[in-house]
């Protein structure tokens, strides 16, 4: 598991930049998405990820089983993306609710700002966000 920093080995896959269980929404915002990436990149893209970050690991808690896990990494080939990986271990799949229904937005939000995939595991599910970085300025 590779430190805050983002630096590749050649392969395309940047490394892990963090995974830690998480207990609480709280967590999420300082632990994830901003340090992987702070200052890199347009600060919109940044509030979007933070924001699916929030949406994803939320699903998680009220609507998966524990242990939930946040895995960021950064991957360069073919092109620079942001990977943000929840892992639960349950094996239900999540279901995108009817927008109008208080509260069910999580998903949706997430596929409006981000290219989400859901993929079962043998320990679980795992609900992946894709933030492709086009090697933007940063604005912060």
């Amino acid at each position: 598991m590779a430190g805050p920093g983002l630096a590749g080995d050649g392969d395309g896959l940047g490394g892990v930049v963090e995974q830690q269980p998480f207990g609480q929404r709280d967590d999420l915002e300082t632990a994830a998405f901003g340090p992987a990436v702070s200052g890199r990149v347009d600060t919109d893209l940044a509030e979007d990820a933070i924001l699916v970050t929030s949406e994803l690991v939320t699903n998680a808690i009220a609507h998966g089983a524990a242990p939930v896990t946040l895995t960021v990494t950064e991957r360069t080939e073919p092109e620079r993306t942001v990977i943000l990986d929840v892992a639960d271990a349950s094996p239900d799949l999540p279901v995108q609710d009817l927008p109008g229904e208080v509260g069910h937005f999580g998903l949706w939000i997430a596929e409006e700002l981000a290219r989400v995939t859901i993929h079962p595991t043998t320990t679980g599910k795992t609900v992946r966000a894709e933030f492709i970085l086009f090697d933007q300025p940063a604005t912060r």
